[in-house]
């Protein structure tokens, strides 16, 4: 226990904690707005990627049909085959992109 403690009422003490937790709440508060700030671009960011490279992906996949490269179910099938050779057909590709 602090010395002041034994010197001043127990209400003055009560009020001052009470003001000590506030500016700590205060602070705490403005870390939060920041961070969520932050994140919010984050996201955007991604969502910026993501938009990209569907419409990269959607593109090849258009020219690679209408060309006559592949056909729709060539290109399901080969786009299965990848997404297991990660080792979880999950819809994702986790593996390396150094090998074709």
């Amino acid at each position: 226990m602090h010395w002041s403690r034994l010197f001043f009422d127990n209400e003055w003490i009560q009020r001052a904690d009470i003001e000590d937790t506030r500016r700590h709440v205060a602070v705490v508060a403005r870390q939060n707005i920041r961070s969520r700030a932050e994140l919010r671009d984050r996201v955007e960011e991604l969502e910026e990627a993501v938009g990209v490279l569907a419409l990269f992906s959607r593109t090849m996949m258009r020219i690679l049909i209408e060309k006559g490269v592949m056909g729709r179910e060539e290109l399901l099938a080969a786009l299965r085959a990848i997404d297991a050779s990660d080792g979880k057909a999950d819809g994702r590709y986790t593996g390396s992109m150094d090998t074709p």
